[in-house]
């Protein structure tokens, strides 16, 4: 099953909190949170899963036209966690 991920954690220097999203391959939403947290970077602080949603369950297949989507793994460049705060 796909699942949808949302994790968090925080990053030390920024300030708020991180929330990456990923989508994982699992057996049941427990695997998929361990599957899941092996991507957190180690630094953060207080790293956690807010989210763990079967993707079927948000989306019913039968209703995309008759099209379907393939997965494959690709290079991920990572997220930059950034302030767009403007100085006044």
């Amino acid at each position: 099953m796909l699942f949808f991920v949302n994790l968090g954690g925080y990053v030390p220097g920024c300030f708020g909190e991180a929330h990456p999203y990923v989508l994982v391959v699992a057996r049941d939403a427990a695997d998929a949170k361990v599957r899941a947290k092996r991507r957190m970077p180690r630094n953060w602080d207080k790293a956690h899963t807010d989210a763990v949603i079967e993707v079927g369950a948000c989306i019913a297949v039968d209703q995309v036209g008759g099209r379907y989507g393939q997965l494959v793994e690709g290079e991920s460049r990572g997220f930059v966690q950034r302030s767009d705060c403007s100085v006044l």
